[in-house]
């Protein structure tokens, strides 16, 4: 009995120690998305994410309560056109970052729950082989670009 307990006790003691090492395998940084015009209902994010552990991993997904869905996307220019390909998974190597930028690999965001504004913070949910995950927040922010296109 006296061995059972112990047992028990050395699981719950270590168990918490495992799952941090897990998370700090993974990080991100840098997480934004886009003040959009009210009303739309498609939006993008971006985010850097870091693999710093010695295995390559995937990211399988992306998820928050304030959006229906989200989508990785990865743009490619085609005869002079830019074109978006929806991503399954995107593998980021041991000790590399995956970024999602303006222009590039991105994530989209489709019909958000409320309109957002410049201050607000979204609680992103990223998904990764082996169920792991990772809770993020993004910060919503003017871009300078868009405030551009707005004025012509």
């Amino acid at each position: 009995m006296k061995i059972t307990v112990l047992l028990m006790s050395a699981c719950i003691f270590f168990f918490p120690l495992s799952v941090v090492k897990a998370e700090d395998d993974v990080s991100a940084k840098n997480a934004w998305i886009p003040e959009a015009p009210p009303g739309m209902n498609v939006m993008a994010a971006y985010v850097t994410i870091m693999n710093n552990g010695d295995h390559a991993m995937d990211v399988t997904g992306v998820s928050s309560a304030q959006f229906e869905r989200i989508e990785m996307h990865r743009t490619v220019i085609e005869n002079e056109q830019a074109r978006m390909i929806k991503q399954d998974r995107m593998t980021i190597s041991a000790g590399e970052s995956l970024k999602f930028e303006p222009g590039g690999r991105h994530l989209m965001l489709f019909n958000p729950k409320k309109s957002l504004k410049e201050g607000d913070e979204i609680d992103l949910k990223l998904t990764f082989t082996g169920e792991r995950t990772l809770a993020v927040k993004a910060q919503v922010r003017k871009h300078a670009n868009m405030r551009m296109e707005h004025h012509r």
